[in-house]
């Protein structure tokens, strides 16, 4: 869409609360997206913390201050692993091309060419401590991702962005299976319980 706030995650439901927050401070409703001094005098005005809810405002100055969500710009190409096709073919401890799908405040979803996306733990996406997985994530972005945990009764795949030796998210990971007498198939069932996250949650 064509309206300024179209490119974040805040719901068109409140816009109006935004517009007219603009207009009597007497700026442009785009400079929420681009400005960072304009965003932070929002945070600050207790007035629409009231009027809107102390949670949905923290989700709005959240979804501000991320970078800018637009599928249009961010969805590119991505040629996923041909040899993986079903849960069954991905390997534990193998890295994986993967595209970011939806972001939420425990982790993120990422597709690796599977029928289900994996699971991006927010305790996994960087070896530094993560709060907020929008600074470092964004929908339509290509990740390298390394699987940890399959759990095929459930159909859930657990990721990590952390790099195996603890120095920092790996970057030009190898994007191939390694050579080896036999390939190691995931076991259904799951040993470090890297979905607990998701106890209380349900997904569709």
């Amino acid at each position: 869409g064509e309206h300024p706030l179209d490119g974040t995650f805040i719901h068109p439901e409140n816009y109006p609360h935004l517009e007219k927050w603009a207009k009597d401070n007497s700026v442009e409703l785009k400079y929420l997206v681009e400005d960072a001094e304009t965003i932070q005098k929002l945070s600050q005005d207790t007035k629409l913390i009231e009027e809107l809810g102390e949670h949905t405002f923290d989700d709005i100055i959240k979804s501000l201050r991320a970078p800018k969500q637009d599928p249009r710009s961010e969805f590119k190409p991505v040629e996923f692993r041909k040899d993986v096709r079903k849960m069954e073919d991905l390997e534990i401890g193998q890295w994986y091309t993967g595209i970011v799908n939806n972001i939420t405040n425990f982790g993120a979803f990422v597709d690796i060419g599977l029928k289900e996306s994996g699971l991006l733990h927010v305790s996994q996406i960087s070896d530094q401590f993560v709060q907020n997985p929008m600074e470092l994530l964004k929908v339509g972005e290509t990740v390298k991702v390394r699987v940890i945990e399959v759990d095929l009764e459930r159909k859930r795949i657990a990721l990590s962005r952390k790099s195996e030796d603890g120095q920092g998210v790996a970057t030009g990971v190898q994007s191939q299976p390694k050579k080896s007498k036999g390939k190691s198939r995931p076991q259904p069932q799951m040993k470090n319980n890297a979905f607990a996250g998701l106890a209380n949650i349900k997904l569709k």
